[in-house]
Formats: structure tokens, C-alpha cells, sequence
């Protein structure tokens, strides 16, 4: 689907059928609303978010590569299978979002609210984490190396069996 508008996006979502594969790209959808949302596989290539309402919309296996999304709202979202490539994402809520098996590439991912997340067996290739909430998010089934570097900024959170969190000095 060719670049479309955000009131575009949420006609089509309103309507309640899983709306697959659609793709999206140099698209604006600051301020959309698409709670409860079911946009399987969707694609959105070099889009803006910023204010953008998810929550608890089902994306499984969505792809958001070079994206900008800024205090948006992702709280409870489904995103099983999602991939983040080289975003900028600074003030998300994700709390209580599902993102098992996501992969995050290259990402900037700054205060945001990441508790009660889950991440099983997800990837952070090169992502920094700054300034996050992560209270109980769920790192528990994730790899080791993805992890490292990233430690300090999951403070609170669940890790995998055997990794502890770095302890500070006094």
C-alpha cells in the first residue's frame, strides 16, 4: 500500500478485521488513533508515531524500520515476532506489551516504560537503553549476549538464570 494518511490508517482499523501485511513508509502518524488495532505483518519504513495511541493493539511480526515514535502509547501491545531496525524511540509507554521474539537493531530506545514488558527470547542487536523503566520486564528467556551493555538499565527486571545485575560500589 502507497503512503497513506493516518486518518487513512484508522478507517481502516476501526473496522474491527485483522488488516494484513499492509506497508506504510515516509508516513506521518503522529496523534493516530489505534487502540485495539489489529494490524498483523504491518510495515511502516522511515514513519513518525509521535503521540500515537496502541494500546493494546495486535501487531504480531510488525516491522518498524527507521522509525521516529515519540511519547506514544504501546501499553499492552502484542507485538510477538515485531522488528525495530534503527528507530528512535524516546517516551514509549510499553508497559505490559508483548514483545517476545521482537528483535531491536540499532535502536535508541530513551525513557521509556518498559515494566511488566515481556521479552522472551527477543534480540537487541547494538540497542541502547537510556533513562528506562524496566520494574519486573521479563528478560528471563533472553540470551545472554544480547544483554551485555544493556544490564544497568534493566534494573528491577527478571534475567535469565545465572546473570546478575551488576552490583554498584559504594
Amino acid at each position: 500500500m502507497k503512503t497513506k494518511t493516518c486518518e487513512d490508517l484508522e478507517r481502516s482499523a476501526v473496522r474491527g478485521q485483522p488488516l494484513f501485511r499492509l506497508a506504510y513508509s515516509d508516513a506521518d502518524f503522529s496523534g493516530a488513533k489505534l487502540r485495539t488495532a489489529r494490524l498483523p505483518g504491518i510495515n511502516f519504513s522511515r514513519c513518525k508515531l509521535d503521540f500515537a495511541d496502541l494500546t493494546d493493539a495486535y501487531l504480531p511480526r510488525a516491522v518498524f524500520d527507521t522509525c521516529v515514535i515519540t511519547d506514544a502509547q504501546f501499553s499492552g501491545i502484542y507485538l510477538r515476532g515485531a522488528r525495530f531496525v534503527k528507530c528512535k524511540i524516546k517516551n514509549v509507554d510499553f508497559h505490559e506489551a508483548n514483545l517476545a521474539e521482537a528483535v531491536l537493531e540499532e535502536c535508541e530506545i530513551t525513557g521509556s516504560d518498559i515494566s511488566y514488558a515481556e521479552f522472551s527470547e527477543a534480540t537487541f542487536k547494538g540497542t541502547k537503553l537510556k533513562n528506562c523503566k524496566a520494574f519486573l520486564a521479563d528478560f528471563s528467556n533472553v540470551l545472554p549476549q544480547w544483554l551485555t551493555g544493556l544490564r544497568d538499565e534493566i534494573k528491577d527486571a527478571l534475567l535469565p538464570q545465572g546473570l546478575a545485575h551488576a552490583k554498584k560500589k559504594a
